[in-house]
């Protein structure tokens, strides 16, 4: 078997290399397929940053688009303060549609510093499951 042998990569200024058989070296695909789906790549960063922070995460692709659709969320996606982020409404539950709301860099770190001010012992719970009780005693 003849061993296919590593090029540079075709994009223009890379230095990498690209795989056998390959023009183009991981990196710049991968920032290709980022520009050609921009509606998926934030799905799974979005998937990827609750996976690491230990929250539920029960939206789906098809929600997510819906969500990015009436909101308009992907036209100002960024990293300055203006820019738009996925917030949850209620930061003791998970990522459901019901729960996501659409706030500024600023605004969504001005209140995860509230919430951590407030509530340094919080769980998260299962949408729709009321762990409040009620006010009545059963000897009473």
């Amino acid at each position: 078997m003849i061993a296919l042998a590593k090029k540079k990569c075709a994009t223009k200024w890379c230095r990498n290399r690209a795989r056998a058989g390959r023009c183009y070296c991981h990196k710049c695909r991968t920032r290709a397929w980022r520009e050609r789906h921009p509606q998926r790549k934030q799905y799974h960063i979005l998937k990827w940053s609750a996976k690491l922070r230990k929250i539920p995460f029960l939206l789906t692709y098809e929600e997510f688009g819906l969500f990015c659709d009436l909101t308009g969320y992907l036209e100002n996606v960024g990293n300055s303060g203006a820019s738009w982020t996925v917030d949850r409404r209620d930061d003791t539950l998970g990522y459901f549609l019901d729960n996501l709301q659409i706030l500024t860099n600023s605004q969504n770190v001005r209140k995860g510093n509230t919430f951590r001010a407030n509530a340094k012992n919080r769980k998260f719970r299962a949408p729709g499951v009321n762990t409040q009780t009620s006010g009545k005693t059963q000897n009473g």
